[in-house]
């Protein structure tokens, strides 16, 4: 018996195996490092950076976490002002 998987089914073991959380969480964290080094790109892109003085460095720091704690303040943002609205639903009598 061949150990192929059709439609997310192992045949010899009989057990699901389309989703695994572990696979899952995996390709998330893959997901934020590639963001977080195209952001990285697009800094480089934008500013004029000198890497090789102390100055370029710091001003491409600033300029990535200034945009990482702006990125976070906005998801606090949206987060409060998803947690202040009204979810329950209308019932017409």
């Amino acid at each position: 018996m061949s150990d192929s998987v059709v439609y997310g089914i192992n045949k010899r073991k009989y057990r699901y195996t389309g989703f695994s959380f572990k696979d899952f969480m995996k390709k998330i964290s893959m997901a934020v490092v590639i963001i977080l080094v195209l952001v990285a790109f697009v800094v480089v892109s934008k500013g004029d950076y000198n890497f090789s003085t102390k100055e370029g460095r710091e001003g491409f720091i600033n300029s990535y976490f200034g945009w990482l704690k702006g990125s976070g303040e906005n998801v606090v943002k949206i987060t409060s002002y998803t947690v202040g609205l009204n979810w329950t639903p209308k019932i017409d009598k």
